[in-house]
């Protein structure tokens, strides 16, 4: 007869998951890996497809007792045309490694106020120009803080190596409720949108979520 055992699994401390870099030594000690990473795969920084919806019409021909027929139908299509950085540029470990004097003076400004929240590697429509994409974006992006949905009540344009960085600016004055798990931050450009989820909890900077 097989007799029954019992596996046990005993803790080893070398063998704990390390805390991520940011919440196991402040900014002024990050590398310049650990600076890069943060600014664009961390909880504030996420990549984004940019999608352009296409329409267009299809014809099918069927034959039937030596008659065709020939119908037309709509078909819709997503297509990736760039990859958007979108980077929470109000939340203290973005602000702090901040390369930019001017950028960083201008965000720490607006950051009473307002959650700001940059954009990078935009694809402006073709026919549109940098103010017309401004003007566009602001009026389709909005914040779901999960109960609420905001709109941007200003936006912003930077330069960068990279382009133009289009930055939203949503109130404070909407707060993050503590059932809140994911914060959404949705923009339309013309026939293009795209959209970065951020996991409020993940988001936490010296035991507090920092947004």
């Amino acid at each position: 007869m097989l007799k029954p055992f019992l596996t046990i699994v005993l803790a080893v401390p070398g063998l704990a998951v390390a805390a991520d870099f940011w919440q196991s030594k402040p900014p002024a000690e990050w590398t310049a890996k650990e600076i890069q990473r943060c600014r664009t795969n961390s909880p504030w920084a996420k990549a984004s497809n940019q999608v352009r919806s296409m329409t267009f019409n299809t014809t099918t021909e069927t034959k039937t007792a030596g008659k065709t027929k020939t119908a037309t139908k709509k078909k819709s299509v997503n297509a990736v045309v760039d990859v958007v950085q979108v980077r929470w540029e109000s939340a203290a470990p973005i602000l702090a490694i901040n390369p930019d004097p001017a950028f960083r003076a201008a965000v720490t400004k607006w950051a009473a106020e307002y959650y700001v929240i940059s954009l990078t590697n935009v694809t402006i429509p073709k026919g549109f120009s940098e103010a017309d994409a401004l003007n566009n974006i602001q009026l389709t992006a909005r914040l779901d803080l999960g109960s609420k949905e905001v709109q941007a009540n200003r936006a912003e344009v930077a330069r960068s190596e990279h382009g133009p960085v289009f930055l939203l600016l949503f109130p404070r004055a909407a707060r993050v409720e503590d059932l809140t798990k994911t914060i959404t931050v949705r923009v339309g450009l013309d026939n293009t949108k795209f959209h970065a989820d951020f996991a409020v909890k993940a988001m936490a900077f010296e035991g507090k979520p920092s947004l």
